[in-house]
């Protein structure tokens, strides 16, 4: 019967397999994994990681990391014996996981140039603040089916004394119907110009007096409740406000770099 191990135990198998070995290994070289020499460098940089991301340097660190690179080292080896990297579509997936690690470095070299400061984020609080002054939330319920006279027909029957959340389950098209149509706390901000000026002088508990189109659907809404859009606290938003301000960074990197290209399409 075939054994089958987990990487952790493939590591484990390796570290009690990699006993004393007296043989000189050339200047640099951590380890030979049948004949393949594996950096000290690599080693080196590796332990780096691990210990910039909290872990303590110790013996048993070291050993765990090297066992790691063989094993590693091995799984490579065995994918290289079957000719793994020549199948169909592979080489395609490694140039575009190659891009995307150059992609990464270029935006993290250009955020190093151009780094997003303290006055920075609190101007962009600032900014985000200002969009949202009067902005109100809404907590919806809805029914989506795909023609104007079911959703009439949804109406009716609600109107009529139906339970809202039962109907979505059996009438709604959207994957909401799970929740029985419940769409949580929207922002008015968010919501569809049209769907909003129909639900903004709906009372709490209010429906929607006619189906709404959106998109070639047909909706039925409910208002469960509303309130004020409190803008959170400087200090709470720090991690969106960054994220923004990065995407930001990114954005007009592109554009500078587009218009000072050539692009034939």
């Amino acid at each position: 019967m075939p054994l089958h191990f987990s990487f952790k135990q493939l590591v484990l198998l390796t570290a009690l397999s990699t006993g004393p070995c007296w043989a000189l290994l050339p200047t640099g070289v951590l380890a030979k994994v049948n004949d393949v020499p594996l950096s000290q460098s690599s080693f080196d940089t590796l332990l780096q990681t691990n210990i910039t991301q909290g872990q303590k340097d110790s013996p048993q660190l070291r050993q765990i990391l090297k066992s790691d690179l063989i094993a590693r080292e091995l799984l490579l080896q065995e994918a290289s014996r079957r000719g793994l990297e020549r199948r169909e579509g592979v080489q395609q997936a490694l140039v575009t996981l190659q891009q995307n690690f150059i992609l990464d470095l270029l935006v993290n070299d250009h955020l190093a140039q151009n780094p997003v400061s303290e006055a920075d984020l609190k101007s962009e609080y600032e900014r985000q603040s200002g969009l949202l002054k009067g902005a109100e939330q809404y907590q919806l319920r809805q029914i989506v089916t795909a023609s104007e006279a079911n959703a009439k027909a949804v109406l009716t029957a609600l109107k009529s004394g139906k339970d809202f959340g039962a109907l979505a389950q059996d009438k709604s098209i959207d994957a909401s119907k799970a929740q029985g149509g419940q769409l949580g706390w929207l922002l008015s901000n968010d919501i569809v110009p049209s769907v909003l000026r129909a639900i903004s002088t709906l009372p709490k508990g209010g429906l929607t007096a006619s189906p709404l189109e959106v998109d070639g659907q047909w909706l039925v809404l409910l208002v469960e409740d509303k309130r004020p859009f409190q803008v959170p606290k400087y200090e709470e938003t720090l991690p969106q406000l960054r994220q923004s301000l990065v995407q930001q960074r990114r954005l007009q990197l592109l554009e500078q770099l587009a218009k000072s290209a050539k692009i034939e399409q």
